[in-house]
């Protein structure tokens, strides 16, 4: 997801979310693991229980989510936590 300047890639397992990798997790999978880096997977990086939040969420909740885990995305998904799409910290500003 470069290209939207997110600085974040969506796991999918049969069109649902099973995860979400950060440039950030990518940083620090590099600094812990170091040479063997590039033996890992994205399973072994990812956040395996990202927050997500259902289509009829208020921004202000979405907002206390962020500032509550320390993160700048949520996941939007639906009852069978399929992705939607994402807000970012900046969108919530609009």
């Amino acid at each position: 997801m470069s290209k939207g300047k997110l600085g974040l890639g969506v796991a999918l397992t049969d069109d649902r979310v099973t995860g979400l990798i950060t440039d950030g997790d990518i940083r620090r999978a590099m600094e812990r693991w170091q040479a063997q880096f590039f033996n890992k997977t994205v399973s072994d990086i990812m956040t395996r229980t990202p927050k997500t939040v259902l289509p009829g969420t208020k921004i202000t909740e979405i907002q206390r989510i962020m500032h509550e885990h320390k993160i700048h995305t949520v996941l939007v998904v639906d009852e069978a936590n399929r992705l939607l799409g994402v807000v970012d910290h900046y969108s919530c500003m609009l």
